[in-house]
Order: structure tokens, then C-alpha cells, then sequence
């Protein structure tokens, strides 16, 4: 199997796929920040890349952009070409093992790919030290930093605030959100990849969206209570019960540190721990029915 991961790996990296997909996130991430970046150097200040990418990569629209390239990453998989019957001698289980472990190396590596892009991205106002950068201190300030931040030259919503600070340091941050984020991707993958085996290619691609889909539209539902049930009792308690039920229902809810930190229920490393668990519960349910599924699917077609 380890073999089979090496060609996986290989392949990916060298496909014109993985090099468009790197080059459309860097040069976009590029053009994005271009005005903000230039606003910054003029106000002479620093931003930490490890604070920013965690902030603005996974609340609202940046869950969608980021998931959905992830999807686009993994379309050629599994792979049905003449080397499936080469994989298909080794043992049914050990290639889709080795499905799943391209799947967790892809996870890893794109996580990696856009953080580098969001480096290069702010380069020219990169803090390097591992702080809390002036531009997060003014931009969380309590009594100044609505009017600091909606006045930067970017059109994306993000949340800043003290108590992400308590936290830890940037790359306490960031490392919390590689673990979430990645282990989400490892479950989307997985979920795309075994129904892309069991009803053939399109199906998990569809499934996959429609996971990301679903996020907002769990955002969605309690705001339609409050808009079109209002007069009715007991409203507020179904609405409040969607609310908390949120972050279990939409898996990809919980890739957002920031998001979780704002919640007052727990202490944030226990919402952490939380939803580690969480996504490796879904991905052990996902996997046990993958193995269950190899043993009866026809693997010699598409």
C-alpha cells in the first residue's frame, strides 16, 4: 500500500489539476489582498499570516470556496483507469485503504498550499514573529474595532476578537484549525470517494457539495424561524434548539476556531476536543461502510 500512496502522491502533485488549483488560489488570494495590503503599508502595519488565514479562510463564503476546490482536487478519484486492476490483485480493502490515504494526504497538503498562498499574498506586510500583530490588536480593539476593521479595504466578513487571543499564540491558532480543517477534508474526502465507488463517479461529488451546501443552509433555518414564526409561542425554543444543534448537524460548521471560541457553552479546547472527536466518528462510520461496500462492488467498470 505504501507504494500505491507514493504513485497517488505523485501523480497529484505533477497533474495539471493539483498545478492549476494552486496557481488560480495564489494568484486569486493575491488580487484579493492586493488593496488591503497596500492600505496596510500606508498605516505602516503588521499582519501575522497565521492569524489572518484561520480568521478569513472559514467563516462565511470561505468555507464554500475552500471546500469546494478540495472536491475539485479529488475528482479524478478513485482512479478506474488500467491500474485498477493492478490494485484490485493486492486485495479489494488494501486499495481502498490506499483511496483513503491519498485522501488524507491531500487533505494535509492543501491546507498547506493555502496557507503558503496566504503568505505570499501578504508578504510585503508579514509579521514573522509568533504575536499577536498590530493589525489584530487594533482590529479587536472592544471600543474601536468595528469602525477599524469595516473601514480595510476587503470585501469578506471576519470576526476579531480578545478572547481569541486567550487562545494561545498565532500558531496555536492555526495549528487548532489545521486539525479541524483537516480532519473535515478527511471525511469529505472519504464520504466523495465511497460513493464515488459504490454508484460510480458523480455521485460522492454531489454528496460532497451537498454537505457544503447544507452549512448554510443550517444558518439559514433558525433566521427563517425568527423572520416567519415570530408571533408564534414557543419559536424562540425551537430556534435556540437549531442554534445548538448547528454544529452537530453541518459537519463543516466546526472547522471555524474562531466561530467556536465565540460560543459560550464551553471552554474552547473542549468545543476543540469536541469536534476532533466528532469528525473521527464520521470518519470511522464512513470508512467501516467503505470496507463494507469494496467487498460486493464491481470494481472492473466505471
Amino acid at each position: 500500500m505504501r507504494y500505491i500512496c507514493r504513485d497517488y502522491f505523485q501523480r497529484t502533485v505533477c497533474s495539471g489539476r493539483f498545478v492549476l488549483l494552486v496557481l488560480l488560489v495564489w494568484i486569486s488570494l493575491c488580487s484579493f489582498f492586493r488593496e488591503f495590503v497596500e492600505q496596510l503599508s500606508e498605516m505602516h502595519c503588521r499582519v501575522g499570516a497565521l492569524e489572518i488565514f484561520p480568521a478569513w479562510a472559514f467563516c462565511g463564503g470561505g468555507v464554500s470556496t475552500y471546500f469546494i476546490l478540495f472536491i475539485f482536487l479529488i475528482l479524478a478519484y478513485p482512479q478506474w483507469d488500467g491500474a485498477v486492476n493492478r490494485l484490485a490483485r493486492q486485495g479489494r480493502k488494501i486499495w481502498l485503504l490506499s483511496q483513503y490515504c491519498y485522501v488524507v494526504m491531500t487533505s494535509v497538503i492543501y491546507y498547506l498550499v493555502v496557507t503558503v498562498g496566504f503568505i505570499i499574498a501578504l508578504f510585503p506586510v508579514v509579521d514573522w514573529k509568533n504575536r499577536w500583530s498590530s493589525f489584530y490588536w487594533k482590529a479587536s480593539d472592544p471600543k474601536t474595532g468595528f469602525d477599524f476593521a469595516t473601514g480595510l479595504k476587503y470585501n469578506l466578513s471576519c470576526t476579531y476578537s480578545r478572547k481569541i487571543m486567550k487562545i494561545g499564540t498565532p500558531l496555536k491558532v492555526w495549528g487548532l484549525t489545521f486539525l479541524l480543517v483537516v480532519l473535515a477534508s478527511i471525511f469529505l474526502g472519504m464520504l466523495v470517494v465511497t460513493f464515488n465507488i459504490w454508484f460510480r463517479r458523480g455521485t460522492g461529488t454531489i454528496l460532497g457539495i451537498f454537505v457544503i451546501v447544507f452549512y448554510y443552509i443550517m444558518d439559514w433555518i433558525p433566521l427563517f424561524f425568527d423572520n416567519k414564526f415570530a408571533q408564534f409561542d414557543g419559536y424562540k425554543q425551537i430556534q435556540n434548539m437549531l442554534w445548538r444543534l448547528e454544529p452537530y448537524l453541518s459537519p463543516l460548521y466546526q472547522t471555524d476556531v474562531y466561530g467556536l471560541t465565540l460560543r459560550k457553552a464551553r471552554p474552547v479546547m473542549e468545543r476543540v476536543e469536541i469536534a476532533a472527536v466528532y469528525y473521527i466518528v464520521l470518519a470511522v462510520v464512513v470508512f467501516v461502510m467503505g470496507l463494507r461496500m469494496v467487498r460486493k462492488v464491481d470494481l472492473s467498470k466505471d
